[in-house]
C-alpha cells in the first residue's frame, strides 16, 4: 500500500532569486529615460539616477545573499539573517525616497516661482478684477480663445489675471485652468515647462521604487510555505526537547 505524503518545502538550500521588476534592476534605459545622461552631476535628475543604481546594485546582492547559505549556518538561521537584511535594505531605500521627495518637493517649487515670474507678472497700474470681469463676460469659447491668445502674444497682464482669480470671477472652471495655464507655460517658459516635465518623471520612478520594494518585502526572507516550515520544525523540536527533559526526570 502506498502513503501519500505531502511535499515538504526544501529548506535546507538556499532561497531562489526573486523576480525583479524593472524600477529595481540596473537597466540602462533608466538614465535615458530620465534624461540623467545628459544631467549636471549633482542636479535631482542626476541624483534619481545614481539613486535607482544603487538601490538596483543593492538588490541584485541581496538576491545572491539569498540564494548562497554558509554550509554551517543552518537553514533557520540563514533565513533569519536574510529576514534582518531584508529590513536594512527596505529602511536604506525608504532613506533614499524621502530625500529624493523632499528634494523634488523642493525643486518643483522653485521652477514654479519661475514661471510665476515669468508668464504672470502684471504691468503697475493694471487692475486684474477688471481684466477679469471681461473674461467673465465673453462667451465660454471666446474666453478660452483669449487665455491662449494671451499666451501667444505674451500678455501676462491677462495670464496673470485669468490664473490669479478665482472660478466665480474670471468664470474659468479649475478643470479648464490647468489646461490653459500649461498652454501658457509651453508658450512662454517652455524651457522650464520641459524640467518640471522631466521632475514628473523623476517623481514617478522614485514612488516605483518604494511600492515594488514594499511588495516584495513580505516574502524576502522567503515564501510563506517556507516559513511556515521553520515554524513548523521549531515546534517539533521544542515538543521533542520537553518529552526528552520529561523522560529524564522520571
Amino acid at each position: 500500500m502506498t502513503i501519500m505524503t505531502s511535499k515538504r518545502p526544501d529548506v535546507a538550500k538556499g532561497l531562489p532569486e526573486m523576480q525583479l521588476p524593472a524600477a529595481l534592476t540596473a537597466a540602462d534605459g533608466w538614465e535615458k529615460s530620465l534624461g540623467a545622461d545628459k544631467a549636471q552631476p549633482g542636479s535631482t535628475v542626476w541624483e534619481m539616477a545614481k539613486n535607482q543604481r544603487a538601490i538596483a546594485e543593492a538588490f541584485e546582492n541581496f538576491n545572491k545573499l539569498r540564494a548562497t547559505r554558509d554550509p554551517k549556518v543552518t537553514p533557520a538561521a540563514h533565513l533569519e539573517n536574510i529576514a534582518k537584511q531584508a529590513k536594512a535594505l527596505e529602511a536604506n531605500v525608504h532613506r533614499r525616497y524621502d530625500t529624493m521627495r523632499t528634494r523634488i518637493r523642493d525643486h518643483k517649487a522653485e521652477l514654479d516661482k519661475q514661471i510665476r515670474d515669468r508668464i504672470m507678472v502684471p504691468r503697475a497700474g493694471v487692475d486684474p478684477a477688471e481684466i477679469r470681469a471681461v473674461l467673465r463676460n465673453l462667451p465660454e469659447s471666446e474666453r478660452y480663445k483669449a487665455i491662449q491668445q494671451a499666451a501667444d502674444e505674451g500678455d501676462t497682464d491677462t495670464l496673470h489675471a485669468a490664473f490669479t482669480g478665482n472660478s466665480i470671477t474670471s468664470g474659468i472652471p479649475k478643470d479648464k485652468l490647468a489646461g490653459l495655464r500649461n498652454y501658457a507655460e509651453k508658450k512662454l517658459a517652455g524651457d522650464l515647462h520641459a524640467r518640471k516635465e522631466q521632475l514628473d518623471k523623476v517623481e514617478s520612478l522614485n514612488v516605483n521604487i518604494l511600492e515594488r520594494t514594499m511588495e516584495l518585502m513580505p516574502t524576502a526572507a522567503g515564501d510563506l510555505g517556507v516559513q511556515n516550515e521553520f515554524k513548523k520544525q521549531a515546534a517539533e523540536h521544542d515538543r521533542a526537547r520537553l518529552a526528552f527533559n520529561n523522560s529524564l526526570n522520571k
